[in-house]
C-alpha cells in the first residue's frame, strides 16, 4: 500500500499546469456552490414563493440543460475547452449575482436561463478538459481530484452557509431566517463565483485539439465534402455513425438516465427534509452538510487505489451498491444519530464511483467527439433533475418524504445492475 501511495502523491504533483489552474478555480465554485446548494430552498420559501414555484426553479436550468447540452457539446468541441469553461463561468457568477439582488419572480427565472444554459457549457467541456490534461496513468487521479476539491471545499461553503445568514441578520437587524439574510449569503457565493475566472483566464488551449475544427470528424462526414463541423458532429449523434465512433453510447447513457431520477426525486430537498422532520436549525443543517462534504472527499480520494486494484467498474458498482441501504435507513429510521450517519455514510459511498464513472465514460470516446459524448450523457443525467424536482414537490406536498427514499433506492438498484451487466467483464 505504501508503494501505491506514493504512486498516488507522485501523480497529484505530476498534474500539468492547465490541470492545477483548474483545480484551483475549483476551490472557489466548491465554496460558492456549498453555500447555493445549502441555502437556495431556504432563500426561495422565505421570499414568500411556494413549493410548486421552487420546483420550477430548481427543475428549469435541468431542463434547458437537457436541451442545450447537444449544442453546448457542439460550441465546446468548436471553440476549445479554454473559451468554453470561462463562458460557461461567467453565466454562473451572473445568474448567481442577480438572484442575490434582485430576486424577483423574472429576475429568478431568467437567472436559472442563464445557470441552464450557459452552465451547460461548463459542464460539457469538464470531462474532456480533465481527459486531455492528463496522462492515462494520471487520469483517475486527476479525475479524483477535481471531485474531491469540489466536494472538501464545499465543507467550507456549508459550514459558513449555514452561519452567513444570521451574521447578515444581525448586519441588517433582520431575523436569521429571513429573505435578506439569505440574499447576503447568496452575493457571498456570487463574488466567489467572479474569483473562480482569474485561474481559468490563465489557463492555455491546447492548439492541437481545441482549434482545429476539421479534427478528424471530416473523415466520417458521409455525403460528401463541405459540411461544417456542427453539422458533421449533429450527424454523428443521430447516426448509426455516432454509434460505430462510440459502440458503448447507449449502455453509459442508461444508468445516467436512470440514476439522474432517482437523485432528482430526492437529492435537491435533503435540506428540507432534516428542516421539516427534526425541526433543525439552519447552522446545523450547514454543519451537517459539511460533514458529509468532508467525509465524501477524504473517500473520493482513495477510488484511485480501489480502482488500481479492483477496477473501475467492480468498484462502482459495490460502492453503489452498499450505499442503498444506508438510502434507507436515511429516510425511515426513527432515530437522529442513526439517520445522521447514514446521511454521512451514504453520500460518501454513492459519490466515490463519480470520478470512476466520467473517467471510464471518456476512455470510451475518440478525443475529436468527447465533448459531444459528455453533452449526451449531461443530458440523460438532466432529464431526471429536470423531471425527478417538480415531481418530487408535488409527492411532498401530499405524501411526504416516504416514497421518494423507496423510489430513488429501486432506481439506484437498477442502474447498479445495469452497469454490472453492461461494462462488468470490460478490462483495459
Amino acid at each position: 500500500m505504501s508503494s501505491n501511495a506514493s504512486k498516488y502523491v507522485h501523480r497529484i504533483w505530476g498534474f500539468s499546469r492547465n490541470a492545477k489552474l483548474y483545480l484551483f478555480s475549483a476551490i472557489f465554485a466548491g465554496i460558492g456552490f456549498g453555500f447555493q446548494y445549502l441555502l437556495f430552498n431556504f432563500l426561495i420559501l422565505s421570499l414568500g414563493y411556494d413549493r410548486a414555484f421552487l420546483g420550477l426553479l430548481s427543475a428549469l436550468p435541468n431542463g434547458l440543460a437537457l436541451l442545450c447540452s447537444l449544442p453546448a457539446g457542439i460550441v465546446a468541441d468548436r471553440i476549445g475547452r479554454r473559451k468554453a469553461l470561462l463562458l460557461g463561468a461567467v453565466g454562473g457568477a451572473t445568474s448567481t449575482l442577480a438572484m442575490a439582488l434582485f430576486p424577483t419572480r423574472t429576475v429568478l427565472i431568467g437567472s436559472m436561463v442563464v445557470a441552464g444554459s450557459l452552465g451547460t457549457l461548463f459542464w460539457v467541456s469538464v470531462a474532456p478538459f480533465l481527459m486531455e490534461n492528463s496522462t492515462e496513468e494520471e487520469r483517475v487521479t486527476l479525475f479524483s481530484a477535481d471531485f474531491a476539491i469540489m466536494t472538501g471545499t464545499a465543507i467550507i461553503g456549508n459550514l459558513i452557509g449555514g452561519q452567513l445568514p444570521g451574521v447578515f441578520a444581525i448586519w441588517l437587524g433582520v431575523g436569521a431566517e429571513s429573505a435578506p439574510a439569505y440574499q447576503g449569503a447568496i452575493l457571498v457565493s456570487a463574488l466567489l463565483m467572479i474569483l473562480r475566472l482569474l485561474p481559468l483566464m490563465a489557463i492555455r488551449p491546447r492548439r492541437s485539439a481545441e482549434t482545429s475544427p476539421s479534427s478528424d470528424l471530416s473523415r466520417y462526414e458521409g455525403s460528401g465534402g463541405g459540411s461544417s463541423h456542427q453539422t458533421t458532429t449533429i450527424h454523428l449523434m443521430i447516426s448509426p455513425e455516432m454509434l460505430r465512433r462510440c459502440p458503448r453510447m447507449l449502455q453509459m447513457l442508461v444508468p445516467t438516465i436512470i440514476i439522474s431520477i432517482g437523485a432528482g426525486l430526492l437529492i435537491p430537498y435533503l435540506n428540507l427534509f432534516f428542516k421539516k422532520r427534526y425541526s433543525l436549525p439552519d447552522p446545523t443543517i450547514g454543519n451537517l452538510f459539511a460533514v458529509r462534504s468532508l467525509i465524501t472527499a477524504l473517500a473520493t480520494m482513495v477510488v484511485p487505489l480501489l480502482a488500481d486494484r479492483w477496477g473501475k467498474i467492480r468498484s462502482l458498482v459495490w460502492m453503489q451498491l452498499a450505499s442503498i441501504p444506508l438510502l434507507l435507513v436515511l429516510g425511515y429510521a426513527p432515530v437522529l444519530p442513526l439517520v445522521v450517519a447514514a446521511f454521512w455514510a451514504r453520500a460518501a459511498l454513492m459519490n466515490m464511483g463519480n470520478p470512476l464513472y466520467a473517467s471510464f465514460c471518456m476512455e470510451q470516446a475518440p478525443e475529436e467527439v468527447r465533448a459531444t459524448v459528455n453533452s449526451l450523457l449531461g443530458m440523460g443525467w438532466h432529464v431526471g433533475w429536470t423531471i425527478g424536482p417538480y415531481i418530487s414537490g408535488i409527492i411532498q406536498e401530499h405524501r411526504g418524504f416516504g416514497p421518494l427514499f423507496a423510489a430513488t433506492a429501486g432506481l439506484y438498484l437498477l442502474a447498479s445492475l445495469l452497469i454490472r451487466a453492461f461494462f462488468g467483464r470490460t478490462q483495459r
